[in-house]
């Protein structure tokens, strides 16, 4: 079962006290993605306390949405978590439950985001530092009524001052996560390389830029190689002009 923490989702991220202290999150959480569906209507969370300390979380739910590739989040009802604030003692755990109000199938997956916000105490008579809470991200997914299985189109095209712009583009039913890809030219001279954890929903697209791949033209080849949360792609595809 996968988990994630609150500490290791944002590393770098705990707040630095100006008293010196560091302060980070403890709050250990699983499953990571959820998807309902008429049969499946509700899913349970595990949140747990591994700090010494007691914790509070804040749960909200949001629709997500892309426009032009950017994520849209907007509040909604259409998901209901039980409890929405909740403490949890150290070595303790809490079970959240999110479900659906109203499960109807359709043809493309529905997408949101349920986000775990630590509330900080109150802070400590004459404490003077600054505390930064701690925020999670969970995806959730209502799986659509018919085929269910992303499909992506990946084109590249140059920018106007010689590097490179990789589209992907999913016209399937449900989302897709592109975890990496590498792009080089026929002769190999030219190599960009993206690390990412891009999600695409169900018809949208994401888009990158690349400035220091060399110089390509509409016609010319480049050869794509791709990891998603599906499997391996490897592709030979023809520079498009924009």
């Amino acid at each position: 079962m996968r988990r994630r923490h609150f500490g290791r989702a944002v590393a770098g991220s705990a707040c630095l006290l100006l008293s010196g202290a560091l302060w980070a999150g403890s709050v250990e959480v699983s499953p990571v993605i959820a998807s309902l569906s008429a049969n499946h209507a509700i899913e349970a969370f595990t949140v747990r306390n591994e700090g010494q300390l007691p914790v509070t979380v804040q749960v909200s739910l949001m629709k997500w949405d892309q426009v032009q590739g950017k994520d849209v989040l907007t509040p909604t009802e259409e998901l209901l978590s039980t409890p929405p604030l909740f403490s949890v003692a150290p070595g303790q755990s809490q079970i959240l439950r999110v479900g659906a109000m109203h499960v109807t199938p359709r043809d493309g997956e529905i997408a949101y985001r349920m986000f775990l916000t630590e509330v900080p105490p109150p802070p400590q008579p004459g404490f003077r530092g600054l505390s930064v809470t701690l925020r999670l991200s969970i995806p959730i997914f209502i799986e659509p009524a018919k085929t269910r299985s992303p499909q992506l189109a990946w084109r590249v095209m140059p920018r106007a001052d010689g590097g490179a712009l990789v589209d992907v583009a999913n016209s399937g039913t449900i989302h897709a996560k592109i975890l990496a890809f590498s792009l080089r030219d026929k002769e190999s001279k030219g190599v960009v390389r993206q690390d990412t954890s891009q999600y695409v929903l169900a018809n949208n697209h994401s888009q990158w830029s690349f400035a220091s791949f060399q110089a390509v033209r509409p016609g010319d080849h480049v050869a794509l190689d791709a990891m998603t949360d599906t499997g391996e792609v490897t592709a030979d595809l023809v520079v498009q002009p924009q």
